[in-house]
């Protein structure tokens, strides 16, 4: 009978892909980190592993790249860095960047204020579903704003 200690071998399977220069493996590295899911919680760390996922084009890195620099974690607080990685995970199709892009045009947040580009990326992400971009679409139609 062998005892197993849980918790632990899921990331070290997912530091080895990281290593290899995996772009999963690298985003799924910075998760753990970020979330202290396995252990060490670390936001520096989880910044460094996306920004290796990120640049190979993971686009789910790239959304969490936007989240780190909007909240200042892990980096020093950049709006403009976050529409930039938003706009790149947005561009592959990732629903909630393209909510953020079009909140950060609708607040001129790291952007110059754009009510149309607003609207645009609230309908690209209200017709995947995010209902906080309906909403939005809505009140902006509603308004007038951005058509």
């Amino acid at each position: 009978y062998q005892r197993r200690v849980m918790g632990s071998e899921p990331l070290i399977h997912t530091k080895m892909a990281a290593v290899q220069a995996d772009a999963d493996g690298q985003y799924n590295l910075g998760w753990t980190y970020a979330t202290g899911r396995y252990g060490e919680q670390s936001d520096v760390k989880a910044v460094e592993c996306y920004v290796k996922a990120a640049e190979q084009g993971h686009a789910q890195a790239q959304y969490n790249l936007g989240i780190m620099y909007a909240n200042g974690r892990g980096v020093e607080q950049s709006l403009i860095k976050a529409v930039e990685w938003y706009q790149k995970a947005a561009e592959q199709g990732v629903p909630n960047a393209r909510y953020n892009l079009g909140v950060m045009y609708s607040n001129g947040r790291g952007v110059e204020q754009s009510d149309a580009k607003a609207i645009e990326w609230y309908q690209k992400a209200a017709a995947q579903g995010i209902a906080e971009a309906q909403y939005n679409l809505g009140l902006g139609l509603a308004d007038g704003r951005g058509v």
